[in-house]
């Protein structure tokens, strides 16, 4: 899937020209240098300014530049493609590249950040919200548009409310992206943001199968946003510690249960793999 002939081994780091000056700050402040002003994120680019020149950078979050065509309308993020730099690709999963983001950083006992491609861009985590208020974002990111009419007045917008959520999206559509791209998640549909509760997901297994992974914002039943897994049908599991939702037949993991994991992106994979083994045909 990659323009390079040939399979590199584990890249040799002193060949790498990445260096902390190289991979830069994640995001710069918006107005007058305030951290709370939210601003456009570029994961893709960030990956490639920490990775180098020597790279295709790929990553697992939506990225610059706009897919207008197709039925999405938006890039698929393990489907990496060929580079049209003619470098070869530093994947975000096994399979996609010849080289993936874990044996790049194999080859840097101290690498300048963790990999963009594996999680939320550059070193950002999802965190704790913070209520809304004049106070910072540590990973700002552009806010929701408003729409606006003479006769209707604009609708404020709090930028660290909005960067949290634009963390929330981007580190739990990363999460889900490398677990459809597990050879386990046969005949896997594209990942997706619902317009009825606003939560990203997708399915996978056959028809009489057919499961749902995904990750809500936050609800009337859950107050803060965490992660679900729907089986196909109420009576596909039983209720146990593994299938807890209450508001259906199911599972979630919030946020507040694994936002102080050591490893949030292994500790909500985990959270949804050992359902998916639960329900695989």
């Amino acid at each position: 899937m990659s323009a390079h002939d040939g399979t590199p081994s584990t890249p040799d780091a002193a060949d790498d020209p990445a260096t902390p000056d190289a991979a830069g700050d994640p995001a710069t402040p918006g107005a007058a240098g305030d951290p709370a002003t939210p601003v456009a994120r570029d994961p893709r680019a960030e990956a490639q300014r920490v990775a180098g020149d020597r790279f295709d950078a790929r990553v697992l979050e939506p990225s610059p530049p706009a897919v207008l065509d197709g039925e999405w309308f938006a890039d698929d993020p393990p489907a990496v493609g060929t580079a049209a730099t003619g470098r070869p690709v530093l994947a975000p999963v096994p399979g996609t590249g010849p080289v993936t983001w874990d044996q790049w950083l194999a080859a840097r006992p101290t690498p300048t950040r963790s990999p963009p491609s594996a999680g939320p861009p550059a070193s950002c985590s999802v965190g704790r919200p913070t209520p809304p208020g004049p106070s910072s974002s540590t990973c700002p990111r552009q806010a929701p548009p408003t729409r606006r009419s003479r006769s209707t007045p604009s609708l404020p917008v709090d930028p660290v409310a909005a960067a949290f959520l634009g963390d929330w999206y981007g580190f739990a559509w990363s999460v889900l992206e490398e677990l459809r791209a597990d050879a386990a998640s046969v005949e896997a549909s594209r990942v997706q943001l619902w317009p009825e509760h606003l939560d990203a997901a997708f399915e996978c297994f056959p028809a009489e199968r057919r499961a749902t992974f995904g990750a809500s914002p936050g609800d009337a039943a859950v107050s803060e946003p965490y992660l679900y897994v729907l089986p196909p049908h109420g009576d596909a599991v039983a209720p146990s510690e593994l299938w807890n939702a209450d508001s259906f037949r199911g599972a979630i993991l919030p946020l507040g249960e694994f936002v102080d994991a050591a490893d949030q992106r292994a500790a909500c994979l985990s959270f949804l793999r050992q359902r998916r083994s639960v329900l695989e045909p």
